[in-house]
């Protein structure tokens, strides 16, 4: 005659009671961990074992007790190796209702919580956000309108007249694309020589500085490109070994640290207004873009010049000869006519 038994889950302890002797060996899946494991028969006394029976244990469900769950053990499909494993019964008493009733109600409240938090965001939060939303905009046309082709037609005017520039001092004087704006400042006082010339996504720009001129022990360097010694004789020099060359390859950090992704080409000795100058080609990108354009080098026995001059890549072909002419046409002192 089979007594029914309980036995536990291995792994979260929960009770379950055996009615049927057919349920031992079969698989059946914990309905509270859904921890899968096999019925096993009930363990055999020991011949060793007392022969007084200890009291039984008080038990919260004892078997018959609860006919609801005993019905519900009776209609459980326990599957072979090959179906799907449905979960035992959970057993009555693990969880009272009003406990259930008090959780769902504790979930609803912190969810009704976080939403109104949500809902409660200050209109000063939104308003600033929108601001830095605008200013970014902003700020990303003013940074990147430079590497963007000018309309229409997605092309640069390309000059065809020009006009003479020279700054305050007539320490050099430039040509620059006739009706488009020109600045440019310094000489008097002993202030850097610059001059800025822009129209849409192209810039011509001249800047002077002092450490490209040539010091003590090395040659004299005259405009119209004279190289001579202390003495005043002239000196043969390789190209890449004149001071204009050497200078103008010291500038190369100077050019990578002002442009992003900057490379640049071979350089080139040309002759300009103010003598031999060096020249080479580069290009340049950023998040917005990409650009190209010149680097020239302009030396004298006190001072030099770097020219840069740029536009977006797609332009470059069509504004490599206009920046050339530009590069040439630097000289020192007024222009000669």
């Amino acid at each position: 005659m089979f007594s029914p038994y309980r036995m536990r889950c291995p792994k979260c302890k929960t009770p379950v009671t055996i009615k049927k002797e057919s349920y031992i060996g079969k698989k059946v899946a914990c309905k509270e961990c859904s921890t899968k494991f096999v019925i096993k028969a009930p363990g055999k006394k020991s011949s060793g074992s007392r022969s007084k029976k200890s009291p039984k244990r008080k038990v919260a469900n004892p078997v018959g007790q609860d006919s609801e769950f005993m019905l519900a053990l009776d209609k459980l499909e326990l599957a072979d190796e090959s179906q799907s494993v449905k979960s035992l019964p959970q057993a009555p008493g693990r969880k009272s209702k009003v406990r259930i009733k008090e959780e769902a109600t504790a979930r609803k409240a912190k969810k009704k919580e976080k939403k109104e938090k949500k809902d409660s965001i200050s209109p000063a939060v939104v308003i600033g956000g929108s601001i830095l939303s605008i200013a970014f905009i902003g700020a990303a046309i003013f940074f990147g309108k430079d590497y963007l082709p000018a309309l229409p037609g997605g092309k640069v005017e390309i000059p065809t007249a020009y006009s003479w520039y020279t700054n305050e001092d007539e320490s050099f004087s430039m040509q620059y694309p006739e009706g488009w704006k020109i600045d440019g400042g310094g000489g008097v006082g002993g202030k850097p020589l610059w001059a800025i010339c822009k129209k849409g996504s192209v810039t011509i720009e001249i800047r002077h500085s002092m450490s490209g001129s040539a010091k003590g022990g090395s040659p004299m360097v005259f405009p119209g490109g004279q190289v001579v010694d202390r003495d005043g004789k002239p000196v043969v020099i390789p190209d890449d070994q004149k001071p204009v060359a050497l200078t103008h390859a010291d500038n190369l950090r100077k050019a990578e640290n002002k442009f992003d992704e900057y490379n640049e080409g071979k350089a080139r000795t040309l002759v300009s207004g103010m003598g031999e100058c060096r020249i080479s080609e580069f290009t340049t990108s950023n998040f917005f873009g990409s650009k190209a354009g010149i680097r020239a080098t302009y030396l004298t026995n006190r001072y030099q010049l770097t020219l840069y001059c740029t536009c977006p890549e797609s332009d470059f072909r069509e504004m490599n000869g206009p920046f050339r002419k530009i590069a040439i046409s630097v000289t020192a002192g007024r222009p000669k006519k």
